[in-house]
C-alpha cells in the first residue's frame, strides 16, 4: 500500500549544490523522528552508483546544470 508522508524543511542552494534541512515530518498526522525519515529516504533512494542512498545531512548536486533554486511563496526561480 501507500501512506502519505509530509516533510518540511529549508532548501538552500548555491553553486550547483543543494542542502535540505529537515524541520519536521509526519505520516498520516503522526510525527516522525528524523532518524526514521532518514531511514526511509536512504532505502528508497538507493542506486547501483549510490548503494547507501541519499543522506539528509549531506549536500547534493543539483540536476540538469541547475546552479541555484530560490523558493518564495507561490513562486520558484531556477537558475541554470
Amino acid at each position: 500500500g501507500q501512506v502519505p508522508l509530509t516533510a518540511r524543511g529549508v532548501l538552500t542552494t548555491r553553486n550547483g549544490k543543494g542542502q535540505f534541512q529537515l524541520t519536521g515530518a509526519e505520516m498520516n498526522g503522526v510525527p516522525l523522528p528524523k532518524a526514521i525519515v532518514q531511514e526511509l529516504v536512504s532505502f528508497f533512494s538507493r542506486t547501483a552508483d549510490n548503494p547507501k542512498g541519499f543522506n539528509l545531512d549531506e549536500p547534493f548536486n543539483l540536476p540538469a546544470k541547475v546552479r541555484e533554486i530560490t523558493v518564495n511563496p507561490a513562486e520558484s526561480v531556477v537558475v541554470q
